[in-house]
């Protein structure tokens, strides 16, 4: 049996300054195993409150896919109990792993002229 488990929210800001939750959420299989009854991690999935699927682009970034909007983490959300959680945990897919690259190398480049 497939189950979804909520493990943290993410307070940010949309482009337009309004304030938007992204919910990090992990799917677990449940399987009989001869040492009992097991729960088996499977993929994360980010969505907005509102189940818009959001993409993790940096430790303070995420992109609503359907509409290519970015968000910013809140640095100002101390009062929100998911604002401690660590986006960096969240894994990235490999498009964008090789994006933040070209970023980073990018960055070197103009800070080397």
């Amino acid at each position: 049996m497939t189950e979804t488990e909520e493990l943290n929210r993410f307070r940010c800001l949309g482009s337009d300054g309004r304030l938007l939750i992204v919910v990090n959420y992990q799917f677990f299989e449940t399987v009989r195993t001869e040492s009992g009854i097991r729960k088996r991690p499977g993929a994360i999935r980010l969505e907005l409150e509102n189940g818009e699927a959001v993409r993790h682009i940096s430790a303070t970034c995420f992109e609503v896919i359907g509409t290519g909007e970015l968000l910013t983490v809140d640095p100002g959300g101390d009062d929100y109990e998911g604002r401690a959680e660590d986006t960096s945990r969240i894994p990235l897919c490999r498009h964008e792993e090789l994006a933040e690259r070209e970023n980073r190398m990018g960055q070197r480049e103009k800070a080397r002229q």
